[in-house]
């Protein structure tokens, strides 16, 4: 079982998410390049921690093609996702607090 901290590192190339289980044994590493998206614009890179639970059931919102905006506060404390699906002319909006994570960048 994994622990509920997480860390997302974003940069203009890649997206990358690592967790570990609790007893520190072993990792989990999810890497997806820019390439691999329609599209894809990071401006600055950015390393977070979150709660993996929560962002979870908030992924469980995404539809296939739903366009994704990620945003972090100018302190630093909170990440705001925006979904925004064309063809439903839908928008959902979900705002998560950051945790603090130990930088290892991948």
């Amino acid at each position: 079982m994994l622990s509920n901290g997480a860390t997302f590192d974003y940069s203009s190339a890649r997206f990358s998410l690592e967790a570990i289980d609790f007893n520190h044994s072993k990792t989990v590493v999810l890497l997806l390049h820019a390439r691999g998206f329609y599209h894809y614009l990071c401006h600055d890179n950015l390393y977070l921690g979150m709660d993996l639970h929560t962002m979870t059931n908030v992924l469980r919102c995404v539809n296939n093609d739903d366009s994704t905006t990620t945003e972090v506060d100018h302190h630093g404390d909170i990440v705001a996702f925006t979904f925004q699906d064309s063809v439903l002319d839908k928008i959902s909006h979900f705002v998560l607090w950051l945790m603090d994570v130990e930088r290892k960048p991948i």
